[in-house]
């Protein structure tokens, strides 16, 4: 697939998207901080606290704290189906500051959960067909089951990794319960050995915020994607502008990416692979979707190059 087929299919999604999102009031800066009053502080001169993402520092944050107290709460409550579950975890309908393709909004956590799935979606279905869509850092699978029960994908086999035990296991009970074809295994982004036999050749890989816990990506793991053999890799996760300095926000949003150590190298390690021949960029955006203002993603989509 041509990169001008994935941008010509890319180009109507954004414009959809645009519009079903202008219904919300914009928000200047002030609107901004009025309406999510914990972004103040990113705003002053003050240097935050430096958070330190490990291995440890996230399983503590999803296994431990989220994904096994998730999991015991299914396991109290087995009659709980996934639209249920994701709602009471993603579903809050209270206002909220948001980001959308340069404008900032107020919308709820609910639409916006439900833009992310609606964009990825209709990503995905750019490059069927295919017979399997894998998600890498799939947690409990609250991404993966909405995609695999759209119609579209009847005929696909969603598979899922995971570093947390209870998210995979949450995944897959929820799979099985709503008798939906999907499988979460275990899996870890960052280990060099590649025993993950799971990810058949050809399929469709995507990241959503989870190469965002890894501070500093290694181009070892680019390589290991590439050696899956997928039909490409889309990455909807956040990165600081190509001109951080001249960008309105620039300032702020790298103060919030450097305090809490998140990814700000995956552009670059891409572009590098790029440069030394391993794979061909398709498509990206510049600041595209953030739940969290500051937090925001772009979308990176990207092939390996058939030697």
């Amino acid at each position: 697939m041509e990169s001008s087929h994935v941008s010509a299919g890319i180009l109507p999604i954004l414009s959809d998207l645009d519009q079903r999102l202008a219904q919300f009031p914009s928000l200047d800066r002030e609107g901004l901080i009025a309406n999510s009053p914990g972004l103040a502080r990113w705003f002053g001169p003050e240097e935050p606290e430096q958070r330190k993402k490990t291995k440890a520092s996230v399983l503590k944050e999803y296994e431990t704290d989220k994904w096994a107290p998730l999991l015991q709460r299914y396991r109290d409550n087995p009659e709980i189906n996934f639209e249920a579950l994701r709602d009471q975890y993603q579903g809050s309908e209270e206002p909220m500051a948001c980001f959308w393709n340069g404008r900032f909004f107020l919308t709820s956590e609910k639409i916006m959960t439900g833009i992310r799935a609606d964009l990825l979606s209709r990503l995905a279905a750019i490059f069927l067909p295919v017979d399997h869509i894998v998600e890498l850092g799939c947690g409990y699978g609250a991404m993966l089951l909405d995609l695999v029960g759209r119609p579209v994908f009847n005929n696909v086999t969603f598979l899922g990794g995971e570093l947390s035990v209870s998210g995979a296991e949450l995944s897959n009970l929820l799979a099985e319960k709503a008798q939906l074809p999907s499988k979460a295994y275990p899996y870890d982004l960052v280990a060099e050995d590649d025993q993950q036999p799971f990810i058949p050749p050809g399929a469709l890989i995507y990241t959503s915020n989870a190469l965002m816990y890894i501070p500093l990506i290694r181009e070892s793991l680019i390589r290991k994607l590439i050696r899956y053999k997928p039909a490409a890799v889309i990455h909807l996760e956040p990165q600081l502008p190509v001109n951080e300095r001249e960008h309105p926000m620039g300032p702020v949003l790298a103060k919030y990416l450097r305090a809490n150590d998140y990814n700000r190298n995956l552009r670059e390690v891409v572009h590098q692979a790029q440069q030394e021949g391993l794979l061909e960029i398709l498509y990206e955006s510049g600041p595209l979707l953030g739940v969290n203002p500051i937090l925001q993603d772009i979308l990176l989509i990207w092939r390996p190059v058939k030697i």
